[in-house]
């Protein structure tokens, strides 16, 4: 077997933060972002964060924003709608060993402000840095008789707001 990496691509992968209020509460995430396959000048945006053993226990995805600086109103994703064309936003939780989704959320459309800022980008390093808002809505209850019993995670609550986001990381190419 041989085994070989790009130790620059690596460290440029594991590098980048985001933190915002979450419901009010300090959180913080690992940021990625990568070209978007099939869509010049689109990239998605991924903010992660783990557990204490390495697993995966929430994220939040930016679908196809522009490849440029300046700010985009977000959009709610509708499953089964095929290929989005507008930038989107959603997230959601996993448990166990991160690879099981648990509850999952959707951009709240009634909310004042959701979208996110492209602050600057440097097309030689692929740095990428910026500011978003928004507020999401748990996916409505498919079984049971009341929300809880739908949940995943009793606890999680039905809406959730990230305010004072800010983010940065390099841009996969």
């Amino acid at each position: 077997f041989l085994f070989a990496s790009c130790k620059k691509k690596w460290e440029r992968y594991n590098k980048g933060e985001a933190t915002a209020l979450k419901n009010g509460t300090e959180w913080r995430a690992h940021v990625t972002a990568s070209e978007l396959s099939g869509r010049d000048n689109h990239l998605n945006i991924f903010l992660r964060v783990y557990n204490t053993h390495g697993y995966e226990i929430e994220s939040m995805r930016f679908l196809i924003m522009p490849w440029q600086i300046g700010t985009f109103d977000l959009n709610r994703s509708v499953p089964g709608s095929g290929f989005p064309i507008l930038p989107i936003a959603n997230y959601g939780t996993s448990h166990q060993d991160g690879h099981i989704t648990c509850d999952y959320y959707y951009l709240d459309t009634t909310a004042a402000k959701n979208y996110l800022t492209i602050t600057s980008y440097n097309p030689k390093s692929g740095k990428i840095e910026g500011e978003f808002e928004l507020s999401m809505e748990i996916d409505p209850p498919k079984l049971g008789p009341s929300p809880q019993e739908a949940k995943c995670d009793p606890q999680a609550p039905d809406h959730i707001t990230f305010t004072k986001g800010k983010f940065w990381g390099y841009v996969d190419e």
